[in-house]
């Protein structure tokens, strides 16, 4: 180890980053990018395809997921079709189908509560207004009473309905 003045730990001017990892020589990659093997080191080629499982012809589950995904040839450069794109939007269909119906009962209800509010308040002051008319009216017709008309005509032609 070196130090300098200060007492500063300081490390060698050399590393050899070729202890740090498994790396291939030759192109400095690490060998899980390498063919053959994958991000944990195994070697993939010694593991059995699909084609090799059961003697029926594969394995009906990664038969299954084979075909959701789309894949290309390149051979043919021939894309093949994939079922799994076709079932996230039927899902996705039938998931906005739902929602809008939920959507559709909550601003139904939002709309009966706004009207049911409205006519309650409506109510009030209708009453309050009629109320007041009528007192007005009452002390006009108490003062003197010949020159107003009765209280119930008042009401009649001008009280909020």
């Amino acid at each position: 180890m070196q130090y300098d003045s200060l007492s500063n730990f300081m490390p060698p001017a050399q590393t050899n980053f070729g202890q740090l990892g498994n790396f291939d020589q030759a192109s400095a990659a690490p060998s899980f990018f390498q063919p053959g093997g994958d991000q944990f080191g195994l070697n993939t080629s010694m593991i059995p395809s699909s084609g090799a499982v059961g003697a029926a012809g594969g394995n009906w589950w990664s038969d299954l997921l084979s075909g959701m995904f789309a894949k290309k040839d390149p051979t043919t450069n021939v894309t093949s079709d994939s079922w799994g794109g076709d079932a996230l939007s039927a899902i996705k269909g039938i998931t906005g189908a739902y929602m809008g119906m939920k959507q559709y009962g909550l601003a139904r209800d939002s709309f009966d509560e706004g009207k049911r509010r409205y006519n309650q308040d409506y109510a009030a002051q209708k009453t309050l207004t009629n109320g007041n008319l009528e007192d007005r009216q009452r002390a006009r017709v108490a003062s003197n009473g010949s020159a107003y008309q009765s209280v119930g005509d008042y009401m009649n032609k001008n009280g909020v309905v």
